[in-house]
């Protein structure tokens, strides 16, 4: 054992300059790889926060005062030099352009920033944290509700999976190309033959009378008016929604079913002023009152004579135009077409408005057909906060025709605050 420390002894002071110096080299070497190490992690640590933050948002907002949802706007969030930035590109409330701006706080994960109306100039502060399993930005609002009054509320991001970027965003949402298939049109004459060869002037459905017209839609001769109502009843298993909203309500149909089930408040909205005219006729003689419980509202769009803050139903229901209008309109087209035949603004107004007018534990049930924009309506709910049910498919002779039931997304209602 001693000849081999005396080896050991020997060797060391023969070669310690070069120990050193090779020691010196290895403890350089070791400092810079730890330097590139730790760079790479903290470029790999924002770029992580960019990947997971950056994107087509679908935004929604409350308010403390009133606990409405009042907000629902999409928005585009993207990297900025001091944090991230954000911008409102597809308006549904008209009066709502955002602007935001927001970084991480150091040492949290919470980040903070501040939002403009770009429309009124109103602002205010924001305090959001994000969610990376659920890919939502969550979080508060403070700042003005007008000139004069100071509010706030909740604000949620949700994160749209199926659009990267703004381009791709509006040249979707801007698209005039239909894939669905285009029908006859004369099919569509055949349809309303049948409703001009309707000899009598009303029809009896569980004890209500409904009075009808030449130009009024006849639901007894349609394919799926009388199963949604039916699906309707089986989902409420007999118990009446507190509130109800009847797009295209047309005779007064489904308003008048479900004010007679016991809904407190009914409304029915339509374009057409005959049709308004015959529903508010059929309340008449069903012996219901028109007043601010039961009424019925001619509008040039859907949702134009409603207020987002403070009307929300527990059922929102429409038999939609079931078809494309740019591919099935008749080259002599009647008062008819508008009641089967509707474009695509007429299903993004429907889709992006229910959002506003739902109320948190509601649903929307409405029909569509196959000949109408399948594709694009799939898209569409692709940028709301809905989950989307489709509850029957019904075959008729020249269509297929689908119930569908939409309510809102498990993952915005975990994030509500409780009331």
């Amino acid at each position: 054992m001693e000849w081999f420390l005396r080896i050991i002894k020997e060797y060391t002071e023969i070669l310690g300059p070069q120990m050193a110096f090779i020691s010196s080299v290895l403890g350089t070497l070791i400092a810079i790889v730890s330097g590139v190490l730790f760079i790479v992690g903290s470029v790999k640590r924002i770029l992580g926060r960019r990947i997971r933050i950056s994107g087509i948002y679908a935004t929604i907002a409350t308010e403390f005062k009133t606990n409405q949802r009042f907000i629902h706007d999409i928005m585009k969030i993207s990297r900025s030099i001091f944090g991230y930035k954000g911008r409102t590109i597809h308006l549904i409330d008209k009066k709502r352009n955002q602007m935001i701006r927001f970084s991480i706080e150091r040492g949290t994960e919470v980040y903070k920033g501040d939002w403009k109306n770009m429309d009124d100039g109103t602002r205010g502060f924001l305090k959001l944290s994000y969610d990376k399993d659920e890919n939502i930005l969550h979080g508060i609002w403070i700042g003005e509700d007008s000139k004069t009054f100071v509010n706030g509320g909740e604000w949620i991001f949700m994160k749209l999976s199926d659009y990267r970027n703004s381009k791709e965003l509006f040249e979707f949402l801007k698209s005039d190309e239909t894939s669905n298939p285009i029908a006859d049109p004369n099919r569509l004459q055949t349809i309303i033959q049948r409703h001009r060869e309707f000899k009598d002037d009303h029809f009896d459905y569980n004890g209500l009378r409904f009075n009808v017209s030449r130009d009024t839609f006849i639901p007894t001769l349609g394919k799926v008016s009388i199963p949604l109502i039916e699906q309707a009843n089986s989902i409420l298993g007999g118990r009446p929604p507190s509130s109800v909203l009847d797009i295209g309500c047309g005779i007064g149909f489904y308003a008048l079913i479900f004010k007679r089930m016991g809904a407190k408040t009914v409304i029915g909205i339509d374009t057409s002023p005959t049709a308004i005219d015959m529903a508010t006729q059929n309340a008449h003689i069903n012996k219901m009152e028109i007043n601010g419980e039961l009424k019925f509202l001619r509008s040039n769009r859907m949702f134009d004579d409603l207020n987002p803050r403070t009307d929300k139903f527990d059922l929102i229901i429409a038999n939609l135009p079931f078809t494309a209008s740019d591919s099935n309109v008749a080259s002599d087209p009647t008062s008819y077409d508008a009641m089967f035949c509707s474009d695509k603004q007429t299903l993004q107004d429907f889709i992006f408005g229910c959002q506003q007018f739902v109320s948190d534990n509601g649903m929307i049930l409405f029909t569509f057909g196959s000949s109408g924009y399948t594709d694009y309506l799939n898209k569409l709910l692709g940028l709301t906060v809905f989950n989307k049910q489709l509850l029957m498919t019904f075959q008729g002779k020249d269509e297929t025709f689908f119930v569908y039931k939409l309510s809102l997304n498990e993952r915005f209602n975990r994030y509500r605050f409780k009331k």
